[in-house]
C-alpha cells in the first residue's frame, strides 16, 4: 500500500493516539507514584480531612535498587560488546576481531550522550518494562533515547514480539526551529523535505516567537537585527519559542522491486494546528516531486522521499529494549508490564496505609476533654496545664481506657505483609540476602540460596540482555558503514583506526559477517550473587585450563574492584610472557634431548611446573597423532622433564597456601605419567613384534643398526650426562676444598698477625718500664 495522501497518514496517526490514550493514563499512574505524589487527591483530602498525606518513597527506593542492579549489568563492563568475526585469515581473526572491538568500545564508552541514553531505556524498562531508542538519520552511529508515549505502535497480532510482522508505526517528534533550519539548509539537504511547508512552519514559529517576545521589539522590528539574531541561533533558543511538532510516518512495502521501509513525516494537527494547516500549490515543473496540481493534499506532507526505500529493517529505524514481566502468552507490545506495574497497587496501599498510621499516631498524641458545653471549652481552653493551674470541675480528661483503640496487631499484620509483597515483587531487582551477622552458614546452606538466588533473578533482565543485541548490530552496521561529507566524524575516525592497527579491509565490509555478544557480568548486577559466585569459580579455577584460569580471575578481579580499568590492568586480555615461563620451555627443550638440567630455587614454582606440564602434554598429543610409540629418547626427555617439574612440586607442597594446587598439578603429571608408561609398552611390543618377523636376532639389519644407532645415541647422551655431572660435582667439591683451604691459611695469618702484634705490644709495655725504672734511679742520686 502507498501513503501519498497525508490525511490518511493523519487518520492513523490519530487512530493510534486515541487507542494509546488509556495506556497512557496508566502509565502516568506507575509514573506519578514512582516520581512520589502524595496517595490522596485534592478531593480526598478536602472531603475526608485528611491530615496525613504523603509518599514514604518506598517505590522510589525499589526502582532506585532496580536501576543500580541494571546499571551495574550493562554499564560495568568494560566494553559494552564483543565482535567477533567469522571472515578473513583464519590464524588472525581474533586479533583483528579484539582490534575493532576495543576501537569501537572506546568511542561508546567515551560518549556521555550513550550513557545517558542506556540510564534513560534502563529506568523505562524498570518501570514499563519498555525502552526505545531511535535514529534520525541513517549515518550517525548514536541513536537517542525516546519516550514511550512518542512510539505509536498498532495493536493486535502485528504487535506481537519480536514485531517481526509490523506492517507500520509512527514516532512523535519536536523540531525546534534552528535544528529543522539545520537539517533543511546546505548543499547535502535530503530532498525529501518539502521546503515550502518547511519555510511555512519556520514562519510560523517566527510569528508565534514575535507574539511571546514583545519586551524585545527594537530586536523585532529591526530587519538586520532579526537577521542577525536568526543567524547565531538565539532568536529560537528561548523556552517559549513554540515547536514544530510532528509524526514521522513509516511503512512496510513490498510491492516495487525492493522491498524495506519507506517514510513520510506530517505535522502534528493537535500538537501544532496552527503549523499544520500550513499549505502550499505543489510545484507545477515537470518531472517534480508533485506534477499534478490538483493533488493539493500532497502538499501537507513535511517530507516526502517518494518512492525510495528508507530502511532494509525496522532495526535500521528504531531499537526497542524490552523487560516483560506479564504473565500471558503470545506476548505483544500492548501487554509488556515492568516492575512499575508490578508494585503500583502494593505501593500506593502501603503509602495510604503509612498516612493512617501516621494519623492515629497524631491522634494519639492529642489530649481529650469532656465537656458538657461551650463555656466548657472555653474554660478548658484558659487551663495552664505546664506548671500551675487549674481544672473546672466541668471540664473532665477522658482516660486512655475509654478513647477509641487501634487493632496494633492487626494494623502490624497488614502493614509487614503489604511490605512483604513489595518485596516480593521487587525480589529480583534488589539486593535482599540476609546479610545478618553472627550466624555462619555451611557451605550447603550458601549453594541453596545461591541457587534460590539465581532461579528469582529477572526474567525482564535476560530479556535486556537479548534484545540490547540487536541495537548493538545496529550500531556496528553504522560504524563499519562509512559515513558520506563526514556526517558522523566519530565513525569515519573508528574506520582510520582499524585501518592504523592493520585490521583488513575485507573483514570491514560486511557487517553480516561479525557476530555481536553483549559483555555480561557476573550474577547479572546483583552484587551479593556476584561475589558468591565469584568464590564459587576461584574454588574451581585450579581445574580449567590456562586460559579459563585467566578469565575466570579477570572476572573475579572486576567482581571485586567494580573497576574495568583496573581489571584490564591487573589481568589483561593478551597476558606478556613472564621470564619464568620463557626459560622453562627453554629447559624443557634441553631436556627432551636428553640433558639433565638443575633445578633453580628461588623460580614462580607453579609456572615452571604448569609450563612443563603443559608442554609434556602437547608433546604426547603429538606423538599420539603419529601412531602412539614414540622413540627411547622421548621416553627419556620425559622422564627427566617429570622430574624436574616433580621438584617444584615438592616445593609447593610445603606451602599449606599451595598444597591444593600442588595436588592438583600432581594428579595431572601422574596422568601423563601413564601415557608415557603405555607408550613405553607399546614401543617394547613393537620391538618384540619386529624380533619375532625376523630372524638372526629377529631384527633386519636396517632396523637393528637404526635401534643400535638410537641406543649408542641415547647412552652416549647418558653417559655424558652422567660424566657432565660427575665433572660438575668433581669441580663443586675441588672448589669447596679449595675454599676451605683458603679460609684456613687466611684465619692462620690473621691469627699469627694477633701473636705478633700482641708480642710487640708486650714488648713495648716492658721497654716503656725498664725506661721508667731508669728515670727513677737517677732522679733519686740526683736528690
Amino acid at each position: 500500500m502507498q501513503f501519498n495522501d497525508s490525511q490518511l497518514v493523519e487518520s492513523i496517526c490519530f487512530q493510534m493516539r486515541e487507542s494509546d490514550w488509556p495506556r497512557s493514563r496508566n502509565r502516568e499512574l506507575v509514573n506519578s507514584l514512582f516520581n512520589g505524589f502524595a496517595p490522596f487527591t485534592d478531593e480526598e483530602v478536602a472531603e475526608n480531612q485528611i491530615q496525613a498525606n504523603y509518599n514514604d518513597l518506598t517505590a522510589t527506593r525499589k526502582a532506585h535498587d532496580a536501576r543500580g542492579q541494571m546499571y551495574s549489568s550493562i554499564l560495568k563492563p568494560g566494553n559494552y560488546f564483543r565482535a567477533v568475526c567469522d571472515t578473513g585469515p583464519k590464524h588472525s581473526r581474533s586479533k583483528h576481531s579484539e582490534k575493532a572491538t576495543r576501537l569501537a568500545n572506546r568511542i561508546m564508552k567515551r560518549s556521555m550522550a550513550y550513557y545517558e541514553l542506556q540510564r534513560a531505556k534502563i529506568a523505562q524498562s524498570i518501570l514499563h518494562g519498555i525502552g526505545i531508542s531511535v535514529w534520525d538519520d541513517r549515518d550517525r552511529w548514536r541513536p537517542r533515547a525516546m519516550s514511550i508515549e512518542d512510539a505509536l505502535i498498532p495493536s493486535g497480532e502485528a504487535s506481537e514480539l519480536p514485531m517481526d510482522g509490523l506492517p507500520l508505526f509512527a514516532i512523535h517528534k519536536s523540531f525546534t526551529a534552528s535544528k529543522l533550519i539545520k537539517l533543511t539548509r546546505g548543499p547535502n539537504r535530503d530532498p525529501g523535505w518539502q521546503m515550502p511547508v518547511v519555510d511555512a512552519c519556520i514562519k510560523w514559529v517566527d510569528e508565534e516567537t514575535t507574539r511571546l517576545m514583545t519586551n524585545n521589539w527594537p530586536t523585532i522590528w529591526s530587519a538586520e537585527k532579526w537577521e542577525e539574531r536568526r543567524k547565531e541561533g538565539s532568536f529560537y533558543g528561548g523556552d517559549l519559542v513554540p515547536t514544530i511538532d510532528v509524526y514521522d510516518f513509516y511503512w512496510w512495502d513490498d510491492d516495487g522491486k525492493e522491498s524495506g521501509w519507506k517514510r513520510r513525516m506530517i505535522i502534528d494537527p493537535w500538537g501544532t494546528p496552527d503549523a499544520a494547516s500550513a499549505k502550499y500549490t505543489p510545484s507545477k515543473k515537470k518531472g517534480g516531486l508533485y506534477e499534478n496540481p490538483s493533488k493539493a493534499v500532497q502538499g501537507q506532507f513535511l517530507y516526502n522521499p517518494g518512492d525510495r526505500i528508507f530502511a532494509a529493517n525496522k532495526g535500521e529505524i528504531v531499537s526497542f529494549q524490552f523487560a516483560d514481566l506479564s504473565a500471558v502468552a503470545p506476548f505483544r507490545y500492548h501487554t509488556i508490564r515492568g516492575l512499575g506495574w508490578l508494585l503500583h497497587d502494593p505501593c500506593v496501599v502501603q503509602n495510604r496505609l503509612t498516612c493512617k498510621i501516621t494519623e492515629a499516631t497524631f491522634e494519639t498524641l492529642t489530649m481529650l476533654m469532656r465537656v458538657k458545653s461551650m463555656d466548657d471549652v472555653q474554660r478548658a481552653l484558659k487551663a495552664n496545664l505546664f506548671n500551675r493551674g487549674f481544672v473546672d470541675e466541668n471540664v473532665q480528661f477522658i482516660p486512655n481506657a475509654e478513647r477509641w483503640q487501634v487493632n496494633t496487631g492487626l494494623v502490624e499484620y497488614g502493614y509487614d505483609r503489604n511490605r512483604e509483597l513489595i518485596d516480593q515483587g521487587s525480589s529480583t531487582h534488589s539486593q535482599n540476602q540476609d546479610m545478618s551477622k553472627g550466624v555462619e552458614k555451611g557451605q550447603l546452606q550458601i549453594m541453596a540460596e545461591l541457587n534460590a538466588t539465581t532461579a528469582m533473578l529477572s526474567a525482564g533482565l535476560l530479556q535486556y540482555y537479548q534484545y540490547q543485541v540487536y541495537e548493538y548490530r545496529e550500531i556496528w552496521r553504522r560504524l563499519l558503514n562509512p559515513s558520506p561529507n563526514l556526517v558522523d566524524p566519530e565513525v569515519n575516525l573508528f574506520q582510520a583506526n582499524c585501518r592504523r592497527d592493520g585490521v583488513p579491509g575485507s573483514m570491514m565490509k560486511d557487517p553480516e559477517a561479525w557476530e555481536i555478544e553483549p559483555e555480561r557480568v557476573l550474577g547479572a548486577g546483583n552484587k551479593t550473587l556476584e561475589m558468591a559466585i565469584a568464590g564459587q569459580l576461584m574454588a574451581f579455577r585450579p581445574l580449567y585450563d590456562a586460559g579459563a584460569q585467566r578469565k575466570i580471575l579477570r572476572d573475579v578481579t572486576l567482581a571485586i574492584t567494580d573497576d574495568p580499568a583496573r581489571a584490564d590492568e591487573l589481568v589483561p586480555e593478551q597476558p606478556q610472557v613472564s621470564d619464568t615461563v620463557h626459560d622453562t620451555e627453554l629447559v624443557f627443550s634441553a631436556l627432551m634431548s636428553g640433558d639433565h638440567v638443575t633445578p633453580r630455587d628461588g623460580a614462580n614454582g607453579v609456572e615452571v611446573a604448569g609450563t612443563i606440564i603443559r608442554m609434556m602434554e602437547a608433546k604426547v598429543q603429538e606423538i599420539q597423532q603419529t601412531g602412539g610409540v614414540g622413540t627411547p629418547g622421548d621416553i627419556q626427555g620425559f622422564t627427566l622433564a617429570a622430574g624436574y617439574a616433580a621438584h617444584y612440586i615438592k616445593l609447593l607442597e610445603q606451602d599449606k597456601n599451595s598444597k591444593k594446587l600442588a595436588a592438583d598439578l600432581n594428579q595431572q603429571l601422574s596422568k601423563l605419567g601413564n601415557l608415557i608408561k603405555a607408550m613405553q609398552q607399546r614401543q617394547a611390543e613393537v620391538a618384540q613384534k619386529a624380533a619375532q618377523q625376523n630372524g638372526n636376532g629377529g631384527l633386519k639389519p636396517e632396523d637393528a643398526a637404526k635401534i643400535a644407532a638410537d641406543r649408542a645415541v641415547a647412552q652416549a647422551k647418558i653417559d655424558q650426562g652422567k660424566q657432565s655431572h660427575a665433572q660438575k660435582t668433581a669441580q663443586r667439591e675441588i672448589t669447596f676444598q679449595q675454599k676451605i683451604k683458603q679460609d684456613q691459611a687466611k684465619h692462620e695469618m690473621e691469627l699469627h698477625k694477633k701473636v705478633l702484634e700482641h708480642g710487640a705490644e708486650i714488648h713495648k709495655k716492658d721497654v716503656e718500664g725498664a725506661a721508667n725504672v731508669r728515670r727513677g734511679g737517677i732522679k733519686s742520686f740526683d736528690e
